[in-house]
């Protein structure tokens, strides 16, 4: 089992000794967690259909031991996972068959994205009559808010600088 360069890694972590090899990972912008891809060679994926155990070591370095969750999933959004929850930004309010017939993808397909969506809690979804309707999580919006907030006022701030320097 070895971590392995992923997309939306940001960090490498070497082993000083050069006993090890390299740790991919994306830290998280506050800095609190840290996200690994572990690989699994055939021999290894063959053991683990067999026993279904994934035993983890942490070096504690005799201190608390910290939070480690373990998934199958990718924890970032790729994909039509991704389009999915673009498209629901777009749109802000968006029902479900117009969003799955605008995707492209089939009810098969679409579902479980947006049920990944909604465990993520960046998408909630209201019922109105029979129809479910898909939108932002509240605090999801007010956070994509405040981005689109500072976007314009550093593009304001840098309009302003231009038209001073002319």
């Amino acid at each position: 089992m070895k971590t392995v360069n992923f997309k939306e890694s940001n960090c490498r972590y070497d082993d000083p000794n050069d006993k090890n090899e390299p740790i991919w990972a994306h830290l998280g912008s506050n800095g609190n967690a840290a996200v690994f891809c572990l690989k699994l060679t055939d021999e290894e994926v063959m053991q683990l259909q067999v026993t279904k155990e994934i035993w983890l070591t942490q070096q504690t370095f005799g201190k608390p031991l910290q939070i480690t969750t373990g998934s199958i999933d990718c924890p970032f959004m790729r994909g039509n996972e991704l389009a999915m929850f673009q498209v629901i930004m777009a749109e802000k309010l968006i029902g479900e068959s117009q969003l799955i017939k605008k995707m492209g993808l089939t009810d098969k397909v679409a579902v479980p994205l947006l049920q990944k969506l909604r465990e993520r809690e960046v998408c909630e979804y209201k019922t109105i009559g029979t129809l479910r309707y898909w939108k932002l999580t509240d605090p999801i919006a007010k956070y994509m808010s405040e981005m689109k907030k500072k976007a314009e006022e550093i593009q304001k701030k840098e309009e302003e600088k231009n038209v001073s320097e002319k």
